[in-house]
C-alpha cells in the first residue's frame, strides 16, 4: 500500500499527462472524424456525381427525344399550316368562282327572262298568224262552198261523153231512171256541167266525177232529199252516187263525222249532216247540232247513255271515205 502510494505519479504530473493524451485523443478524434467526413464526403460527390452522370444522360436523351417531338411537331404545324393556307386559297377560289358563276347565272336568268318575254311575244304572235290564217281558211272556205253551192256531183258514171251536151244528157236520164215523177213534175234546168279533174288519167281506173250547176236551188235541195230517201242511186243499171258539191275542206269535215255519224244511225238517233259540215242528231226528243268533234265531246260529257255507245270514237283519227251520211 504504501508501496503503491509511493509509485503512483506526482498529481501534477498525472494531470498534465492526462491533458496531453484527451489533447491527442481529441486531435486524433478530430482527425478521425476530418478523414470520416472527407471520405464521406468523397463517396457523397462520387454517388452524386454518378447520379449527375445519369442524370444527364438521361436528360439528353429526354432532350434529344423532345427535339425530335418538337422537330416533328413543327414539320406538322408547317404541313398543317401549308394544307390550311391550301384550303384557304382553295375556298377563296371557290368563292371567286362561285361569285363569278352567281354573276353568269343572273346574267343568265335575264337572258332567260328575256327570251321566255320573246317567246311569249312569238307565241301570241304564232297564235295571232294561226287564228288570222285559219280565218282566212274559213272564209275561203265559205266561198268555195258558196261557190259550189248549186252544184250536184254525179260519182260512179262512165267516161263515156265528154262534152256539156252528152254530160246534160247522162244527168237527165239519171234523174228519169231514179225519180221519174220528178221529171216529169219539174224540169230541172242545168247551166253548166262538165267532169272533174278537167284532163283524165289513163291510169286512174275509176271514172271522173260529173259536175253539174242548177240554178234553182230548190230544184237542187228537192233531188238530194229524194236521193235521200230513195238511197239506192243507179244509171242503167249500175249503182252510182249522187250528192253536194263541197269544197275539199268541207268534204273533209264532213268524212270526219262518218264514224260518229254510222254509231248514231244504228242507235236510231236520226243523225243528219247539214251544209255545209254540222253534225244533227235527236236526242231527249230535241234535235242538237254539232259544228265540231269538240262541241260533241263536251256535250257528250253530261250524257252517260251517248257517252257509252260512241266510246272511243270521237277520238279516231281514221280516214274513210265518203258515206251515205255525206248525200
Amino acid at each position: 500500500m504504501y508501496l503503491e502510494e509511493n509509485i503512483s505519479h506526482p498529481p501534477h504530473i498525472s494531470d498534465t499527462i492526462a491533458t496531453e493524451v484527451d489533447k491527442q485523443l481529441q486531435e486524433a478524434l478530430k482527425k478521425f472524424k476530418l478523414e470520416i467526413i472527407s471520405q464521406i464526403k468523397e463517396e457523397m460527390i462520387k454517388e452524386m456525381k454518378e447520379i449527375l452522370n445519369i442524370s444527364k444522360e438521361n436528360t439528353d436523351k429526354k432532350l434529344e427525344e423532345l427535339n425530335k417531338k418538337i422537330e416533328s411537331l413543327d414539320e406538322q404545324y408547317k404541313k398543317q399550316t401549308e394544307y390550311i393556307m391550301q384550303m384557304h386559297r382553295d375556298i377563296q377560289e371557290i368563292k371567286n368562282s362561285t361569285e363569278s358563276c352567281k354573276n353568269r347565272l343572273n346574267e343568265n336568268e335575264d337572258r332567260i327572262s328575256d327570251l321566255e318575254d320573246r317567246i311569249a311575244a312569238s307565241e301570241q304572235e304564232r297564235k295571232d298568224l294561226l287564228k288570222i290564217t285559219r280565218n282566212q281558211e274559213t272564209t275561203i272556205q265559205q266561198l268555195q262552198d258558196d261557190a259550189k253551192k248549186n252544184n250536184i256531183r254525179m260519182i260512179g258514171i262512165n267516161e263515156k261523153g265528154d262534152n256539156i251536151k252528152d254530160i246534160k244528157r247522162i244527168f237527165r236520164e239519171a234523174i228519169a231512171e231514179n225519180f221519174p215523177s220528178m221529171r216529169s213534175e219539174t224540169d230541172i234546168r242545168i247551166s253548166e256541167a262538165y267532169r272533174t279533174p278537167n284532163s283524165h288519167n289513163q291510169n286512174k281506173t275509176t271514172p271522173r266525177h260529173i259536175i253539174t250547176t242548177i240554178p234553182e236551188i230548190q230544184h237542187k235541195n228537192r233531188l238530194l232529199k229524194a236521193v235521200r230517201e230513195k238511197r239506192q242511186i243507179t244509171y242503167k243499171g249500175k249503182p252510182i252516187r249522187i250528192t253536194a258539191d263541197f269544197s275539199s275542206q268541207t268534204i273533209k269535215s264532213r268524212r270526219a263525222w262518218s264514224e260518229v255519224f254510222q254509231i248514231l244511225k244504228q242507235n236510231d238517233f236520226q243523225p243528219r249532216l247539214i251544209y255545209p259540215a254540222k253534225l244533227s242528231f235527236k236526242i231527249d226528243g230535241e234535235i242538237r247540232y254539232f259544228h265540231d268533234k269538240e262541241q260533241l265531246k263536251n256535250f257528250m260529257n253530261t250524257k252517260p247513255t251517248l257517252q257509252k255507245i260512241l266510246k272511243d270514237s270521237l277520238d279516231t283519227q281514221r280516214k274513210k271515205p265518203l258515206s251515205k251520211a255525206d248525200n
